[in-house]
């Protein structure tokens, strides 16, 4: 027990410190401090408290001090102490700290020294070097930033997820057999992908580079002297591409050139392109270039995307490339276009410089197959804007429809029930300048072509133009051909089609805007089509002096 003022005033200068009592005399809290090696503290309350401090307290913290090595020096109004040792108890923490610490620098240092990575920080700024392939594999598997310095041979990946940025720095990469990324999470950018000649069978999607992408792909090339390929089609669909098979996020100012050859058998669905298969993301200012070509007999082909979704856009991307189909299986619709098969989305500043051509060659009078080919996208259903087609669209059929057209050969409206919206297909400021040629053998297998669209029901043409030529007379039993359109749909004493500004050219073969009208499935020839308000004939030059004409 101690008197309260007491406890008071030692609580008030000490806080919660030890009390120590011995011999009846009280041991003050400065020495304790001292005994627990509360040095900062020592000094602090003995500046603090200099005038109250006794002898005989002074003697005790020397004493403390003394047997601690520290050779105190006490004077008037401080204490001055050497550092003193620390103890193996409380060295512990200081230990573990320099080990851990050790240990981490090791840890890193042999990683890095594994890798090879002898400069660079990983960091977008100082990416890490790559010298080698085997570091180049590593770092596929990294999240670090990358960069090439050297050209690299390698083999196929199995399976590979990329997480990291890869800048190629202008270098190039040399196979023998295709990549097998599967995804790309991260970049991919300023990469060269050189091949030898290609052969192979196969019986599910390929790509020269990656299955799906996630991520961006930026300035990388792809090149193949020779693409043979043998698919074997089953129940799923066989996608065939240069860039990505599936892309949910963005490939641009990528280019491609390789001659493909691609034989089928088996029953299913084989689409190849040059860039991507199932576009959900971005495509922009890519290239399918000159030098290069698809030739299938039974799978869909197209120079940049096979389906462009509904959330897909298709931006400033030409094709060079011929794209040739000819097919002979009795249940097939063939279908080939200059940039894409299938569009939902978006399509703006697409150029086709490639010529696009079918033969069918169909066994059995079978007139409900068709074929559907465009400079552009062969179904349409949703927005192309301002592009242009200037190859030539070929067409030949023993037994079934043709549907032909400078930019689109089939337009109409699309319902998505997830969100209950009713999209209509949009041409705005579209343009045609190649030579349309169709032909068929079986009088009932009737034909289609139009400057700018094969068959357009709905949605609207506005500040097109079409100067594109027709090889094919208009007849009025089996070639239905229109300076616009091939046909349109024509209900209740309407055709469904919003026309505005639309100049087409004079040609010898073809006298109507609109080929003809399907009213239920009766094809009305010819009536009525050649004084639609938005469509003006005229002659070439002249429609370069109207505002909607352009060039690439």
């Amino acid at each position: 027990p101690e008197p309260l003022e007491l406890y008071q005033k030692f609580k008030e200068i000490a806080g919660r410190t030890i009390r120590l009592y011995t011999n009846e005399c009280t041991v003050t809290p400065i020495e304790i401090l001292a005994i627990q090696h509360k040095d900062f503290l020592v000094k602090f309350y003995y500046r603090k408290y200099k005038n109250t401090i006794l002898d005989k307290v002074k003697k005790n913290v020397k004493a403390i001090y003394t047997i601690y090595g520290q050779d105190p020096y006490i004077l008037t109004y401080k204490i001055k102490l050497k550092p003193r040792r620390l103890s193996a108890h409380e060295r512990l923490p200081y230990k573990l700290a320099t080990i851990g610490a050790l240990s981490v620098i090791l840890i890193l240092s042999s990683i890095i020294l594994s890798l090879g990575f002898t400069t660079g920080l990983g960091t977008a700024g100082t990416p890490f070097a790559i010298h080698n392939d085997s570091q180049f594999l590593s770092a596929l598997s990294s999240s670090a930033n990358y960069k090439l310095t050297t050209d690299l041979n390698l083999s196929s990946l199995d399976d590979i997820t990329i997480s990291s940025t890869i800048d190629g720095n202008g270098h190039t990469i040399y196979l023998d057999t295709p990549l097998n990324i599967k995804k790309n999470n991260g970049t991919i950018k300023n990469l060269n992908i050189v091949y030898t000649d290609i052969s192979l069978s196969i019986s599910s999607s390929i790509s020269l580079f990656v299955s799906t992408n996630n991520g961006t792909i930026s300035n990388v090339s792809i090149t193949c002297p020779s693409l043979n390929l043998d698919c074997k089609k089953n129940a799923a669909d066989i996608y065939i591409n240069g860039i990505a098979n599936t892309n949910n996020g963005t490939v641009e100012n990528c280019s491609v050139q390789f001659p493909c050859n691609i034989t089928t058998s088996g029953s299913g669905e084989c689409y190849a392109s040059g860039i991507v298969g199932i576009n959900n993301g971005t495509i922009n200012n890519c290239q399918f270039q000159s030098n290069s070509t698809i030739t299938s007999n039974d799978a869909d082909i197209s120079g940049i995307c096979s389906t462009n979704s509904l959330d897909g856009s298709i931006l400033g991307c030409k094709n060079y490339a011929d794209i040739i189909q000819s097919s002979s299986e009795d249940t097939w619709s063939p279908t080939v276009a200059g940039i894409t098969l299938v569009n939902y989305g978006t399509i703006d500043r697409a150029y086709n410089l490639g010529n696009v051509s079918v033969i069918s060659q169909n066994p059995t009078s079978n007139t409900q197959g068709s074929i559907y080919i465009a400079g552009i996208s062969a179904y349409n259903f949703r927005s192309i804007s301002r592009s242009l087609n200037k190859g030539n669209v070929t067409a030949s059929s023993e037994n079934i429809m043709v549907y032909a057209g400078g930019v689109v050969a089939y337009s109409w409206y699309f319902a998505d029930t997830e969100t209950q919206t009713t999209y209509y297909p949009i041409l705005d400021n579209c343009g045609a300048t190649g030579v349309i040629n169709i032909s068929s053998t079986n009088e009932k297998a009737y034909c289609f072509a139009g400057g700018i669209g094969g068959y357009m029901a709905y949605g609207d043409i506005i500040d097109c133009f079409s100067t594109s030529t027709f090889t094919t007379a208009t007849t009025e039993d089996k070639y239905f051909s229109g300076l616009l359109l091939g046909t349109s749909y024509y209900w209740g004493g309407m055709i469904y089609i919003s026309v505005s500004n639309n100049f087409v050219s004079y040609d010898d073969n073809v006298e109507y805007h609109i080929g003809s009208l399907v009213y239920g499935s009766t094809i009305i020839s010819t009536t009525g089509t050649n004084t639609n308000e938005g469509i003006t004939t005229t002659s070439v030059d002249q429609i370069k002096l109207k505002g909607v004409y352009f060039d690439e």
